[in-house]
């Protein structure tokens, strides 16, 4: 049966596919995946809510849009670079979730949709601007990458559409989730590399990772894994809220796939909901974190062909650099704890269970590419660390904004127009990740700047650089 933009993809598509026709097994409570993924001191429970999908009228306004990438893959088109579009959008459309500028809107026709990364508006020449724009089909798609190619569908790190697993707010009306859904983790429990490249970092029905997973993801949970709650498990014994109970049952029903990085986030779903919905969900979010289990050894029975060898890792695209930090303030009122550490490289490189499977070679795809990059201490002009410093403070509490914020703090430099930050003063994991930020920033603003680990874009727009430069630090 077709899909719709309400209830997206086909009935094949492993978004709208039962657990019980995949024949999974369920992996053990003590496995390292399980104990990371409940581990509270790496990554907070918590459910995006941020998320709003347009309907776009067919008397809605034709606008231009610019892009820096358009990605028609998924509807048997190809990719294009710097260039405009026409477009019927919503009078209304908004960018949400941040820095990352998220946005998705139907065609008229119904049978389409556009997901928008890095969007922005300008209301002078009232035209719009998407860092990364891509085109997909919600009645017959699947909402997954292309196993056999490596190209990504929707805006998620997974190369997973935006649409899949989101709960609209109906579905919480009516209390009936049929569909899997969408999970975000931390690094520090997501899948570290066993080499230089992303090889062994996701499995089916993922078909690529984040641009620099290699060198920032340090756990052992594949991107897109599945997790799910046992079918043996007694729902109707948890005391959960109604709304906890219709997430729950989605979670047996249908599980839910990783599709994406948060920053000290272990996000199980992305939701549409009001106020008391969203109290009712954030009440037992932590007990069914604290049930969900990853499966493994899939049977067929859903559209998606399993792939057979591991992938050749892509370049940091844009299309695969998706990640996002959800700002977890603590619905309580309390703060976000820092992330705790997880030992040494060498002891969090174990990739998933041996039964799970891997993709096919990915072929390339022509899209912005990165280089590495000279390591050097690096000088960021004060405008741009008192952005940076900013974002900082918005997102406290957690382990990269906490260690941005004290490292400029106590930088006493003498000049107030620069801010030396020497790559010693970075610990273990901010050696990458903070230094890669501020590498990244520099690129925003003049083109300039390097770090010590891990690599920085070349020849990209300061959207881009933007998005590197604060959400993958956290």
């Amino acid at each position: 049966m077709p899909g719709s933009f309400s209830h997206p993809f086909s009935d094949t598509s492993l978004w709208n596919t039962r657990i019980d026709s995949l024949n999974p097994t369920y992996t053990d409570a003590s496995t390292v995946q399980n104990v990371q993924f409940r581990d509270a001191s790496l990554a907070n429970s918590w459910l995006q809510t941020d998320l709003t999908p347009y309907n776009t009228p067919s008397t809605a306004p034709t606008a231009t849009w610019s892009f820096d990438t358009l990605n028609t893959t998924g509807v048997g088109g190809t990719f294009s670079s710097n260039g405009t579009i026409q477009l019927q959008t919503p009078t209304d459309l908004k960018f949400t979730d941040g820095g990352d500028g998220w946005a998705v809107f139907t065609s008229p026709d119904g049978v389409h949709s556009w997901e928008v990364w890095g969007g922005s508006y300008d209301a002078a020449t009232h035209t719009y601007h998407a860092a990364y724009l891509v085109e997909n089909d919600v009645v017959n798609g699947t909402g997954w990458g292309q196993p056999d190619t490596g190209t990504g569908v929707g805006i998620r790190a997974a190369g997973a559409s935006l649409l899949g697993g989101l709960v609209t707010q109906d579905e919480l009306n009516s209390l009936s989730i049929q569909h899997a859904l969408g999970i975000e983790l931390d690094t520090h429990q997501l899948a570290a590399a066993s080499g230089s490249t992303n090889a062994g970092q996701f499995v089916f029905p993922a078909v690529t990772a984040d641009g620099d997973s290699a060198a920032s993801y340090t756990g052992t949970i594949p991107m897109g894994a599945h997790f799910a709650l046992p079918p043996d498990l007694d729902l109707a014994a948890a005391g959960l809220t109604p709304e906890g109970l219709a997430l729950a049952k989605a979670y047996q029903t249908y599980g839910g796939y990783v599709v994406d990085m948060a920053g000290h986030t272990t996000a199980l779903a992305q939701v549409e909901a009001t106020p008391e919905q969203q109290a009712h969900l954030f009440a037992d979010v932590d007990w069914i974190r604290d049930h969900l289990v990853m499966t493994v050894d899939h049977g067929s029975g859903a559209s998606n062909t399993a792939p057979q060898t591991d992938p050749i890792a892509q370049s940091d695209s844009v299309q695969t650099d998706t990640q996002q930090a959800a700002a977890p303030a603590d619905v309580a009122g309390g703060t976000t704890p820092a992330p705790a550490d997880t030992g040494s490289d060498a002891a969090m490189t174990q990739n998933a269970l041996d039964e799970t499977p891997t993709a096919d070679a990915a072929t390339s795809v022509d899209q912005p590419q990165f280089e590495p990059a000279e390591a050097t201490s690096q000088t960021i002009p004060n405008g741009d660390v008192m952005d940076a410093r900013g974002w900082g403070h918005h997102h406290a509490g957690r382990g990269m904004g906490a260690a941005l914020a004290s490292l400029l703090e106590g930088s006493g430099k003498a000049d107030p127009n620069q801010i030396s930050i020497p790559d010693s003063q970075a610990n273990e994991h901010a050696a990458h990740q903070f230094a890669a930020a501020m590498a990244h920033s520099a690129v925003a603003t003049d083109g300039e700047g390097a770090h010590s680990a891990g690599t920085m874009p070349t020849g990209v727009d300061a959207a881009f650089a933007h998005h590197h430069a604060f959400w993958h630090a956290w």
